[in-house]
């Protein structure tokens, strides 16, 4: 992503395709960015992803100074990626992958499963 953008639609596609906000995560509200895909999810704060986005604007007549921090747009946009948990969230990733997300795991998924579940907290399913 370069360092101006003036295509408002493409940013707000590009962000909701890299990242979503997780609205109860252990009782925090986070933002999740699973990059590249199918790879383990990192958990950021709001402030964290502010400071990861401080150098990168969108530009428009509609931003009091012309230009506005992609993080900013990104989390007041009303249409930004937003799950209520993280269960909903991978259910989601799931379906979009076209796999039954409360199926047992497929054996050519059960290496990748294992290392969320080794990797992590919380169980993938």
């Amino acid at each position: 992503m370069s360092s101006w953008i003036t295509d408002l639609d493409a940013a707000l596609a590009y962000l909701n395709y890299r990242h979503a906000v997780i609205s109860d995560y252990r009782g925090k509200c986070v933002v999740v960015t699973e990059w590249p895909p199918k790879t383990p999810i990192s958990i950021q704060s709001f402030a964290d992803f502010r400071r990861r986005y401080s150098n990168q604007y969108v530009y428009g007549p509609q931003f009091i100074s012309q230009r506005e921090t992609v993080a900013k747009f990104w989390l007041e946009h009303p249409n930004r990626l937003q799950y209520e948990t993280l269960n909903e969230y991978y259910r989601k990733c799931y379906e979009d992958r076209g796999i039954d997300y409360l199926a047992p795991v497929p054996a050519e998924l059960r290496p990748v499963y294992e290392e969320y579940r080794l990797n992590h907290s919380y169980a993938l399913l």
